[in-house]
């Protein structure tokens, strides 16, 4: 017989000896699971669990043989939860006596393995896990300041030697009546400038392209200047975020009536769109991504914004044309005017004087019978379409609507006060009936040939007509703006301001306003980075004792990051419940990731250890 057959002779014979060390085995692996390892449990981190129905989480401060000692944090259903501190007497054989304030429990059983302590607390079974965070280090591209920006922005001259009436004439906050009288004599005769702009961005280089910001003041087409009140501000807000901001000068002043005021506003035009073009053709420098273009303005400038975005060659208002004025005169608004002035030439006819009166000499005389040429003169260039992607319109308005159709991609962001009179919030004049008590400010004294166009402005005014309906054609607000591209299928969002007025971004004084600060800025940041994701963006929102991630359709990759806390729950990757230390000096609770086109996020709801629920 082999040995084989001894072996199993025994076996069959002694089953007793199995027995007896299947028991030594079960022995040694019981006290082997009976004693701790005090050094695996870790000190300094939070492990979490449930006890009696309530989430808690414990904090080991202070772990040696035979004692452990921290602080024991119980959720009774509040968001921020008071520390207990505690000690006990653990021993190896996981058994010892748990001491918090003046009660006093047993433990039994305790045993750790890897980031796993579980036992006994009393009668009840108490499991731990070591609650292991990173901050995966995403940042809140477009969203929160990630970039430091040059110290003073860079001033550049984008166009030299153009023709024009002046370029800057920084806010005085002044009637415009006053404004306009002191600086009516320099509209006699037209001088070259050089247009400039001030451009703020990110110091640190970088091998990715940046979207351009294209910022255009207010101020009638009158007055105004790059460096206004917000326009600073939303330099270096923007470049934080990592865009290039650009916010340029470009020509004003016109003679008080319609067609004048309508070559002023084309001549901005055109100065705006040498501008980008200008930026576009030198993106290099910058590192702007010509694809990725912005464009925001207030007031006059929300107006050459939104003609930036939709206006194209064929949407010219007529009066740039050659002849233009002409026709603008013998059309039904100067019908009267020319029948006066046409008795005026029988009467000259009729007593054989002279009086050398020619109803469009003042037009003549001031420039307003030439052609302004396209949209893409002012530097000279040839016609290449802008690819906006967004505007921001800060209470302007169009002349036609149907220009909306030239650019159905582009994005539009509207602020308006629905009581503004003077850029119309619905559809009417600027200025509704503000100008008639200033007319005389506006007219009287205006040397030649600026007087003539007075005479018959006050011929108009004498049949019962607001002078601000000679000055200006009616114009299509934010309102009707925004109806018409929801109508269209367009991206469009309107924020009206029951009962608001003109330039809701500053104070009577000039100083800035809390809505600036408080909506205007927040609300065109997550616009911008909104049409740059390509959809919705993440939000964090909370309903006191749960956190929610909204806006993840186009979320490719998402983390929940807490400070101060811990999550003790969770529902999906999108909802979670968070218990926060009373004693933590800052507690949030972010959610950050990657949308599917690359960009990061970093969403984040601040200061929770001051709530309470």
């Amino acid at each position: 017989m082999d040995n084989r057959s001894n072996i199993y002779q025994m076996i069959r014979v002694k089953p007793q000896v199995i027995r007896l060390l299947c028991k030594l085995l079960v022995v040694v692996m019981m006290a082997s699971c009976g004693r701790l390892d005090f050094k695996t449990i870790e000190t300094g981190i939070p492990y979490t669990g449930v006890y009696h129905g309530n989430d808690i989480v414990v904090v080991f401060d202070n772990v040696t043989e035979n004692n452990a000692s921290g602080r024991l944090y119980i959720s009774t259903g509040t968001l921020v939860v008071e520390a207990q501190p505690f000690t006990s007497d653990l021993n190896k054989n996981g058994k010892g006596t748990l001491w918090i304030k003046n009660e006093e429990l047993s433990l039994k059983g305790f045993s750790c393995k890897h980031d796993k302590l579980w036992g006994k607390v009393g009668d009840t079974s108490v499991e731990l896990m070591a609650y292991h965070e990173e901050d995966p280090g995403f940042k809140g591209m477009y969203m929160h300041p990630c970039h430091d920006v040059v110290s003073e922005p860079e001033h550049r001259f984008y166009a030299r030697d153009v023709k024009g009436y002046w370029s800057s004439y920084p806010d005085t906050y002044e009637d415009f009546g006053t404004i306009y009288k002191r600086w009516a004599c320099k509209l006699v005769s037209t001088k070259s400038l050089d247009l400039d702009m001030d451009v703020y961005y990110p110091k640190q280089p970088t091998t990715e392209l940046r979207p351009l910001l294209l910022l255009i003041h207010g101020g009638a087409f009158y007055n105004g200047d790059k460096a206004s009140t917000g326009y600073s501000e939303m330099g270096r807000h923007f470049a934080e975020r990592g865009y290039v901001v650009a916010s340029i000068n470009y020509r004003m002043g016109f003679a008080p009536m319609g067609a004048a005021v309508d070559r002023a506003g084309y001549r901005a035009l055109q100065d705006a769109y040498a501008a980008a073009r200008y930026l576009t053709d030198n993106a290099h420098e910058y590192g702007i991504d010509t694809t990725k273009i912005f464009v925001a303005g207030t007031s006059a400038g929300a107006i050459i914004a939104l003609n930036l975005a939709f206006m194209r060659e064929k949407n010219r208002p007529e009066t740039t044309r050659e002849e233009g004025v002409h026709k603008w005169l013998m059309a039904g608004l100067s019908t009267g005017l020319q029948v006066a002035t046409n008795g005026i030439k029988k009467f000259e006819r009729l007593v054989g004087i002279d009086f050398n009166y020619d109803g469009l000499d003042v037009y003549k005389i001031l420039g307003l019978d030439t052609d302004l040429g396209p949209i893409e003169r002012t530097n000279g260039n040839d016609y290449r379409p802008l690819p906006i992607k967004g505007v921001v319109n800060l209470w302007g308005a169009v002349h036609d609507l149907e220009i909306l159709a030239n650019s159905p991609q582009t994005a539009i962001l509207s602020f308006h006060g629905d009581s503004d009179r003077i850029v119309p919030y619905g559809y009417g004049h600027p200025f509704d009936h503000m100008l008639d008590s200033l007319a005389g400010d506006i007219l009287d004294g205006l040397i030649y040939p600026l007087n003539k166009v007075a005479g018959r402005a006050k011929d108009w005014m004498s049949g019962g007509n607001p002078i601000n309906e000679w000055i200006f054609n009616p114009m299509q607000g934010s309102k009707a703006i925004h109806d018409k591209a929801i109508s269209m299928g367009m991206h469009s969002e309107l924020y009206t301001v029951a009962g608001g007025g003109h330039s809701l971004h500053v104070n009577d004084d000039g100083t800035l306003s809390d809505y600036f600060g408080n909506t205007i800025l927040p609300v065109i940041t997550r616009f911008l980075c909104g049409v740059l994701v390509g959809g919705e963006t993440v939000k964090v929102t909370s309903d006191g004792l749960w956190f929610e991630a909204t806006g993840t359709a186009n979320v490719e990759d998402m983390h929940w990051v807490v400070d101060g806390g811990v999550i003790v729950r969770r529902q999906g990757d999108q909802r979670v419940r968070v218990l926060f230390f009373e004693d933590a000096r800052h507690c949030s609770a972010t959610v950050c990731g990657r949308y599917r086109n690359g960009i990061e996020f970093r969403e984040a709801i601040e200061n929770l250890q001051n709530v309470s629920y």
